[in-house]
């Protein structure tokens, strides 16, 4: 009787949300527990719901049950289906309510209306991105919660990821150091060649040393001369000041423009998918 009364009883403990029975609450749940109970056989990645393992499943057996009829495309969500068909009629339903744009899908207008909002800059070394999955993919670079097991073998730091551990040996000055020495196992290394490992200068890599080490201290020695803020990384103050000299970046495809580059890269990307989608029309 609930699903026709909208009734809602069963009140989640940990927050304010309610639902309509016993079963989408205990998912529910499973959100603030971190529970996951269903697991992939080939990758071992886990599951709150059955549903979005049968999903994650398709990937490694290829199906696409949902066919697009214009072009026989397959997708293994009708999300995605409903998404890519918009492609071929033109219809963009999503419409920002800040400016005039629409877009076919909810997640680039998403993307979109981060451009709106203040703060897409990292907070940490004042970094500019034009979406916000390119700044949590940014911030990740600054974490320091996360498990630390790649250790580096000439000093005592140590990294959440091998791509930062990699990075961090820049630091070193790697020509004087037998790179064949180094225990490849904890570097993560074993699958790349070390003939093409990239070598920096010394003094290059006691740059990036000293500003990596201002993401630590804290220390923002590079100051506007217009409104006295303070940046950790020179760039950073120079992408700032353009707010207040109004030097701007042109597209080269209609009036608008920008006061940061990563804001200009991501309008061009829309007029590129604009024009792919007018030629699969075509075709």
């Amino acid at each position: 009787m609930t699903l026709h009364t909208g009734e809602k009883p069963h009140g989640c403990s940990v927050c304010e949300k309610s639902f309509a029975n016993k079963t989408s609450l205990a998912h529910h749940k499973r959100i603030h527990t971190g529970e996951k109970p269903y697991s992939c056989d080939e990758c071992h990645a886990c599951f709150r719901l059955y549903s979005c393992l049968a999903r994650h499943r398709m990937q490694h057996s290829g199906e696409r049950p949902h066919r697009c009829s214009t072009c026989g495309h397959g997708f293994f969500r009708r999300r995605y289906l409903q998404e890519h068909e918009r492609t071929h009629t033109g219809e963009r339903p999503f419409c920002c309510t800040l400016c005039p744009k629409t877009y076919p899908s909810r997640a680039s207008l998403k993307e979109h209306q981060w451009q709106h909002r203040e703060g897409s800059s990292c907070s940490v070394c004042g970094k500019d991105f034009p979406t916000a999955g390119s700044l949590r993919k940014h911030m990740r670079v600054h974490a320091t919660n996360y498990t630390k097991t790649h250790q580096c073998t000439l000093c005592s730091r140590s990294f959440s990821r091998p791509c930062l551990m990699r990075k961090h040996l820049q630091t070193h000055d790697l020509q004087t150091h037998d790179l064949q020495s180094h225990d490849l196992q904890s570097h993560d290394l074993q699958t790349h060649d070390l003939q093409e490992a990239e070598v920096i200068p010394a003094a290059a890599s006691n740059v990036h040393l000293k500003e990596h080490q201002r993401t630590h201290s804290g220390e923002r020695p590079y100051t506007c001369s217009t409104c006295s803020k303070s940046f950790t990384f020179s760039s950073a103050m120079r992408r700032h000041e353009r707010q207040h000299s109004g030097v701007r970046f042109q597209c080269k495809f209609c009036s608008k423009s920008f006061s940061r580059t990563p804001d200009l890269t991501y309008h061009m990307k829309m007029h590129s998918e604009a024009s792919s989608a007018r030629s699969a029309r075509r075709t």
